[in-house]
């Protein structure tokens, strides 16, 4: 895949120089100090002020630098997304508040620059699960759910769209798609290093869920600072960039490094316990193993790392898959099942619409009356302050909060994703090696999106701002190989 050398003849996409660097660095530290202004102002301790204004100046000499803080922020996203803070009973985590910085600073860029419109973006698609959104906005309010909670949720499933919009007009190198994929790699594995560590310590898992570990699995799940959950789907997504990345490597070393990190990341996700974070691993590793091509060595390779995993590791995974029954003892199974028969009565409720975001609902009380009924202050007064409800699926909770057209509108983005893919799949470059980065992240995200069908990971904005990164990045990648290893920079104007 050849890329263009140089972009800064590009309209719009070259980085600001001297005086309107300076200017930019300078307003973006005033708008980075304005909240700490704010809190100030609300209380928080005076000891804390000066901390809190050097990490506005730092933000805003990071940010003077897109491609900068697109490195960092990718970075970021699963170690440092613990780092939050709550106003006005919204929860905002530090990559969230460099994403957003980030794209407000690139939208004032963009529309003072003259810039056109990519058109790698679905534009068409997009627009409509916008919409859909906006619908499940008016809904959630209409409902009453409270002005937070429906924010909360209009968040987590769209928010980060804008950051999916910025990765695709700023990421123009094949440079940048590497140094961020790594970036992004990196954090993972700092992560998963920390769940094989919890693992063997239990260091920073709570008692009662050791003592649930014990009574259910018979040993310790790591969960890092997420849970086992999110923490194996974060494995999932970290795996295929670690995977493509020792693909495209020529060196030794890098390649030995890439090939650690990957042991790291299948030990840390086999330690999570959890059986669809394996099967969304195995599909993973499936597809990229017929899609690209494969020589003697990698193909031993592949064998010989098989072998080795089956002899660590593979007593844990039979064990663990082994108790998969259809029965009423298998407590996970059971649930779902639960779980999926509220939202079949959600949406017979509410097919269209659905309850809007926000919305709370008891499962006990709906499986108990077979039919969906609303919670209250009176019927279910402590149910109404609990965290939001969930049916453990990102594509039934979408169901369930928004109705046919949220969750068709998301589907037919996705679809459009999916078709880009396949056409990317069958073009080869002359750098076979890309076409296989390419594959591994693509996979990454096809296993991620069927393990989204078991877990609604858009609660956590660690997960949601991973989906819309990989899926503008891939999407970058795909327009390249599709257009014969060239994207020169858009027209100006130029719409899809």
């Amino acid at each position: 895949m050849s890329w263009p050398a140089e972009t800064a003849g590009a309209p719009g996409r070259s980085e600001p120089d001297g005086p309107r660097r300076a200017a930019l660095w300078l307003g973006v530290t005033f708008a980075g100090a304005l909240p700490v202004v704010a809190l100030t102002w609300l209380g928080v301790n005076l000891v804390v002020l000066p901390l809190l204004l050097i990490a506005a100046i730092g933000g805003g000499m990071l940010l003077a630098s897109t491609q900068r803080a697109l490195v960092f922020t990718a970075f970021s996203i699963i170690p440092l997304g613990i780092i939050q803070w709550e106003m006005l009973s919204i929860t905002v985590s530090l990559p969230e508040a460099i994403i957003l910085a980030l794209c407000v600073k690139e939208l004032y860029r963009f529309f003072t620059t003259g810039e056109g419109i990519s058109p790698m973006v679905p534009w068409r698609w997009l627009l409509l699960y916008l919409a859909a959104s906006v619908v499940g906005v008016v809904t959630g309010l209409l409902d009453h759910n409270g002005p937070a909670a429906v924010l909360q949720d209009f968040r987590q499933f769209t928010e980060y769209a804008a950051f999916y919009l910025l990765v695709v007009h700023r990421v123009l190198s094949r440079r940048q798609v590497l140094s961020i994929l790594a970036a992004f790699m990196l954090g993972g594995t700092l992560v998963g290093a920390h769940g094989i560590l919890q693992h063997y310590t239990g260091i920073g898992i709570p008692g009662d869920q050791l003592l649930s570990d014990a009574i259910y699995h018979g040993n310790v799940r790591s969960g890092s600072f997420y849970g086992s959950t999110p923490l194996g789907a974060m494995m999932v997504l970290s795996l295929g960039p670690a995977i493509g990345l020792f693909l495209v490597s020529r060196r030794p070393v890098a390649k030995a490094f890439f090939l650690v990190v990957t042991g790291v990341l299948l030990t840390s996700a086999v330690f999570t316990q959890t059986r669809a974070s394996w099967v969304a691993i195995a599909l993973l590793l499936v597809i990229v193993f017929f899609s690209i091509k494969k020589g003697p060595g990698l193909v031993a390779l592949a064998v010989g790392g098989a072998l080795v995993f089956t002899i660590l590791l593979g007593p844990i995974v039979a064990t663990r898959m082994g108790k998969l029954t259809i029965s009423k003892s298998e407590r996970s199974l059971l649930e779902r099942v639960h779980y999926y028969t509220a939202a079949y009565r959600i949406f017979q409720h509410a097919p269209v619409f659905g309850l809007g975001w926000g919305c709370r609902y008891d499962i006990d009380t709906i499986l108990t009356n077979g039919r969906y009924v609303p919670v209250t202050e009176v019927t279910h007064p402590a149910h109404v302050h609990r965290e939001p409800s969930t049916v453990h699926s990102a594509y039934l909770q979408l169901l369930v909060k928004s109705g046919t057209l949220g969750l068709g509108t998301f589907l037919l983005l996705i679809a459009s994703w999916g078709l880009l893919m396949l056409r990317a799949r069958r073009h080869r470059p002359r750098e076979e090696a890309d076409h296989a980065l390419f594959i591994s992240v693509a996979a990454a995200l096809a296993a991620y999106l069927f393990h989204s069908g078991l877990e609604n990971f858009f609660q956590w904005p660690v997960m949601s701002q991973s989906f819309w990164l990989l899926l503008g990045l891939t999407t970058v990648m795909a327009h390249h190989l599709v257009a014969g290893g060239r994207l020169d920079p858009p027209e100006e104007g130029v719409t899809p």
